[in-house]
């Protein structure tokens, strides 16, 4: 259309008017026209005001690239980023991570609890490797259930809690559970979420 207009100012133009100043008046209503087109606005994520409960039934999520089973709340989704962390989300978080993903505005982060896996430095004992992960100001105790056994770390503001614990099968890595969020965590947010894993080779759900 834009197009049109110019070739129809050309076309009519008086004699005496030069074609030089004309088609830089044509320039310049393109330019002007293209600085006007409305553009496309990406999607604000939120996750709404009405909150849904946890599920009081649950499933169980097969991680065969962890070794490990976990039940989690059968409303709860599974999401898993490109560095092969598993996140486990709120189903109202896990829209808003999609939206995330797909371009939208996110503007603040969230609650998630995480299995990732880690290549372990062998030179260093799995001890000296939880401390690397806490990073300065962090604190690290022994901790062990039925099932696991391992190293608890916090950081030192309160919003990262991880077990750090060996895969037996797979002596150069270890794992990491773990619950972030820009908020308080309690170290029984990660305790709870042991206690509902299982090694694959010895199931128990």
């Amino acid at each position: 259309m834009v197009f049109l207009a110019v070739v129809i100012m050309l076309l009519h133009r008086q004699p005496h008017q030069p074609l030089v100043r004309l088609a830089g008046v044509a320039i310049a209503s393109l330019i002007s026209l293209s600085m006007v087109q409305p553009s496309s606005a990406q999607p604000l994520c939120d996750t709404g005001e009405a909150y849904e409960p946890a599920a009081t039934t649950q499933r169980t999520v097969d991680l065969p690239q962890f070794g490990l089973t976990i039940q989690i709340p059968s409303n709860y989704r599974t999401w898993q980023r490109q560095d092969g962390t598993v996140e486990i989300l709120h189903p109202q978080t896990y829209d808003f991570v999609r939206c995330v993903a797909a371009g939208g505005l996110g503007g603040r982060g969230y609650y998630a609890e995480s299995i990732r896996e880690v290549a372990r430095d062998r030179q260093r004992s799995l001890y000296q490797s939880a401390l690397d992960l806490g990073g300065a100001g962090s604190t690290v105790e022994p901790y062990t259930s039925e099932w696991f056994s391992g190293y608890l770390v916090q950081s030192d503001i309160g919003y990262h809690v991880a077990f750090v614990f060996a895969r037996p099968e797979r002596p150069n890595d270890f794992l990491v559970v773990a619950a972030t969020c820009d908020c308080q965590i309690e170290v029984e947010a990660v305790t709870d979420l042991i206690a509902q894993m299982a090694w694959r080779s010895q199931p128990r759900f």
